[in-house]
């Protein structure tokens, strides 16, 4: 059977042709997840992004419009989520060192509020980390960078409401965690 163009897996692909997509995938994983790797330190980052890449064409299958080449539309794509990705990690180191400038403001004379005020942001973190990756992503646009829900819903695809829910859902949970630690 001769090789299917991109044109045609895309055209598939808009019809809900799960083969199409899985020939896309097997054509274009590894050579992306090439590139991945010599940027990213991580290769589980580096599968993280590929996989996301995949996964949001998946779900954007019926509304792709590909005007270029296939290749071209992932490899721009794998980029501009690489980007995101180190702009993400600044985002976290910035906020991090924030957190710890904070922490080393408490006074200084007093050990044992310094030792308390660690332990909490300590506890703060770790729930964040435990979050589902939605609701900790989420969660730290609005409370790290100070964004909208509705400018939260536009960024991740979501709908505001979701974004509402899952910003009350983890503020539920790290106050119910810091209740058992006080």
């Amino acid at each position: 059977m001769p090789e299917r163009t991109d044109y045609d897996l895309l055209t598939l692909l808009r019809e809900n042709d799960v083969k199409a997509f899985k020939e896309i995938y097997d054509k274009y994983w590894h050579k992306l997840f090439a590139i991945a790797v010599q940027k990213l330190t991580s290769k589980e980052d580096a599968g993280d992004l590929v996989q996301d890449l995949f996964l949001q064409i998946w779900k954007k299958r019926n509304d792709l419009n590909i005007s270029g080449s296939l290749d071209a539309y992932l490899f721009i794509s794998l980029k501009n989520r690489i980007f995101s990705f180190y702009k993400k990690t600044q985002t976290q180191k910035r906020t991090h060192l924030t957190i710890g400038d904070k922490t080393s403001s408490v006074s200084n004379t007093d050990p044992e509020t310094l030792l308390a005020a660690k332990e909490l942001q300590g506890v703060v973190e770790i729930e964040i980390l435990s979050m589902p990756e939605k609701m900790r992503n989420v969660f730290e646009l609005s409370r790290n960078k100070n964004l909208s829900s509705q400018t939260i819903a536009n960024h991740l695809s979501l709908s505001d409401q979701t974004v509402r829910n899952q910003i009350s859902s983890a503020l539920k949970r790290l106050k119910h965690r810091l209740q058992m630690n006080t």
